[in-house]
């Protein structure tokens, strides 16, 4: 009787690798974490089919913007098999044969991988992040010429069809976030729902900290609030000085920390020291993962989101586990996770002064505010790294089962 041969499950990234001339290649180190995980839970086999990328675009590629944590390696080193490999070359489809099951992304690169599989006999699970409303958001914000965003604009719609029609000849979805999933899970036979995140089980916070926490806040203390993320106008940080002028002029009794780096980093310094906001607002500066979760489970109370669009940041869940309610703007991926948990409420976009004036309403609800806390905790637990990703494994392996290889 011979024996099945290990399941394959191939990943097929929208990041790049850099191939340099000795056959060595940079890599994120996150990303390659991501790929350990997938061996981790994974019961088979797992090779990574990834496009390369020139090394002038080092400065740019690879999650820099994070952390600046690529490095070189010598792909026969990895845990994993490496194939660097342009999606449109001829080989694609036989490297892709090579897998019972894909996961490929909602990205224009790949929308023809769902149909190579359908000829080669494997499996597709698309993953989704950004809906055409956020896509079109971001666009808007960085692009500043009226007919560069047109064409930008008409490109989006363009794809917007091609990624709908790549879903339908696909055997299932990943949904990071609410948005992509009401507006795809009916394009798949198996779509299902997660919310990314770095946490894992044991940074949660724990109970006797939190308790601590909301004993202080109940106490009547100043509302200690909190945002971290990179300082640019896609994540809306310069709306937060403008928030915090609005609570000072609310009478707001408050402090808010500012953690992060990037290209308003000056900006936002100077106009805290023009509005004399200096003993209320502060630039806390760039802070790795961890330190910053130990920090923030000890120290604040409510994390502020002026977010203008709605790309679905991991930040979102990794708060609520830290034991932090969410306030802020009302973009599609945080009114979307507030949706499936009471712990936050959300305002118009843009407008500062309803923020504001929430966030003192709140801190008069201090009660209100520590049931939100408790509820952010437990809804956390249980979309941990760890339990999200045990999840979409198991969520491949019904794919693969229900649409076996020939």
């Amino acid at each position: 009787m011979r024996m099945r041969r290990p399941p394959t499950l191939a990943i097929l990234p929208s990041l790049r690798a850099i191939r340099l001339d000795d056959d060595r290649v940079v890599l994120s180190r996150r990303f390659v974490a991501g790929m350990q995980a997938f061996q981790r839970f994974w019961d088979g086999r797992v090779m990574c089919i990834i496009e390369p990328a020139p090394p002038s675009t080092l400065e740019t590629n690879l999650d820099r913007t994070l952390s600046g944590d690529n490095y070189e390696v010598d792909p026969a080193e990895l845990p994993f098999e490496l194939v660097v490999l342009d999606f449109q070359d001829r080989r694609f489809a036989t490297e892709l044969a090579r897998a019972d099951v894909a996961s490929a992304a909602v990205y224009y690169r790949h929308n023809h991988v769902s149909a190579v599989g359908r000829k080669v006999g494997t499996a597709v699970v698309y993953a989704s992040e950004y809906t055409l409303r956020t896509r079109l958001q971001i666009a808007r914000a960085d692009i500043k010429s009226p007919v560069r965003l047109a064409k930008r604009v008409a490109w989006e719609l363009n794809q917007e069809r091609l990624h709908r029609e790549s879903l339908r000849l696909a055997q299932g979805l990943h949904a990071n976030g609410v948005p992509t999933f009401e507006v795809y899970r009916d394009l798949t036979p198996n779509s299902m729902l997660y919310f990314d995140g770095r946490l894992s089980d044991d940074m949660l916070i724990d109970k006797r900290v939190l308790e601590a926490r909301i004993h202080g806040l109940l106490g009547g203390r100043p509302l200690r609030l909190a945002w971290h993320g990179r300082l640019n106008r896609m994540k809306g940080s310069d709306q937060l000085v403008l928030v915090g002028k609005h609570l000072r002029q609310l009478g707001v009794d408050f402090t808010l920390e500012i953690f992060g780096g990037g290209v308003l980093e000056d900006e936002l310094r100077e106009t805290i020291q023009r509005e004399q906001l200096q003993d209320h607002v502060k630039l806390m500066g760039f802070w790795d993962f961890k330190a910053l979760a130990e920090y923030t489970q000890k120290n604040h109370d409510l994390w502020v989101c002026c977010h203008p669009q709605g790309d679905p940041s991991g930040a979102y869940l990794e708060t609520l586990g830290n034991g932090l309610p969410i306030v802020g703007y009302a973009n599609e991926a945080l009114a979307g996770i507030l949706s499936r948990v009471n712990a936050g409420r959300v305002v118009p976009i843009y407008h500062a002064e309803s923020l504001a004036k929430l966030i003192r309403d709140v801190s008069r609800k201090r009660r209100q505010l520590a049931e939100w806390a408790r509820t952010a905790v437990s809804f956390a637990r249980n979309h941990t790294f760890d339990k999200s990703f045990e999840r979409r494994i198991q969520h491949y392996a019904r794919v693969r089962d229900q649409y076996p290889k020939p």
